[in-house]
């Protein structure tokens, strides 16, 4: 059900008010709606070792790298926190590729 959401909040990646990033304060619908579905992506990890929602905002194509990235950290503590170390070390050196960082 939220992940229907997710596609129908961002499948045109359009930002309605092409106010964020510019330093006067305001946020975009997108970036607030981004907020809402990576906090309750954070909730379903840290309680539930949930990987649904948070799989869809890393994999999504409209998100930016900046935007996935605390995602991806989340995930890789929980990945940690269920022994799944070897998971969690893939998802951070993916996470440094996506920065150009790290061949």
């Amino acid at each position: 059900k939220y992940h229907e959401r997710l596609e129908e909040e961002f499948g045109d990646g359009r930002d309605h008010h092409g106010d964020y990033g510019n330093g006067n304060g305001n946020v975009s619908d997108t970036d607030l709606t981004m907020r809402i579905y990576r906090a309750r992506a954070h909730v379903e990890l840290r309680l539930h070792g949930e990987f649904t929602i948070a799989n869809r905002i890393v994999q999504h194509p409209k998100f930016t790298v900046e935007q996935k990235l605390p995602t991806q950290l989340i995930m890789a503590i929980t990945y940690g926190r269920q022994n799944q170390h070897l998971d969690a070390l893939k998802l951070c050196q993916r996470s440094v590729q996506m920065l150009n960082e790290y061949p």
